[in-house]
């Protein structure tokens, strides 16, 4: 067996010419600018996409509740809503519906039936997320958002 030397090749990096003003991967500040404003406009129709996410949510739940032919279909809606829900949250200033709907993505991982306990765990996830938006509590609702986040967190422990 013979013996040869490893040799290592170190790629170049495109991000290090990425810094503000320099390399091809300049940022011009008036795309950026405009980036944000288009955030910010978007903000104020948030809830109105939120409560549509929430409407399947309570959609998929009763569907199965109704027909456990549909659980599948069903398992898949919730967490599709849910991570819909945790992933835009946050970018519109709604911290707490990402919190609570990693916590429900999370419960629903992985899970192929649901018992009448998980409905129950399901639900008041949704109903919390709901109370959100109603509410428009923004930000990570601070107290109250706590208990929130804390209160399913322990229900969903003792679930287990």
């Amino acid at each position: 067996m013979s013996e040869t030397a490893a040799q290592t090749i170190t790629p170049p990096n495109p991000l290090a010419k990425a810094i503000p003003g320099g390399g091809p991967a300049k940022i011009d500040p008036n795309v950026l600018r405009q980036a944000e404003q288009a955030v910010e406009d978007l903000q104020g129709d948030y809830p109105s996409w939120a409560q549509k996410d929430i409407d399947s949510l309570r959609a998929a739940v009763e569907d199965a509740q109704k027909d456990p032919g549909v659980l599948p279909q069903a398992i898949a809606e919730i967490y599709k809503c849910a991570l819909d829900l945790k992933g835009q949250g946050g970018g519109f200033g709604y911290d707490l519906i990402t919190s609570i709907g990693d916590l429900l993505t999370k419960f629903m991982e992985e899970r192929e039936a649901v018992s009448t306990r998980d409905f129950e765990i399901i639900c008041a996830h949704v109903d919390a997320m709901q109370a959100v938006i109603r509410q428009d509590i923004k930000g990570d609702g601070d107290k109250i958002g706590n208990q929130i986040v804390d209160g399913l967190s322990e229900l969903v422990l003792k679930e287990d």
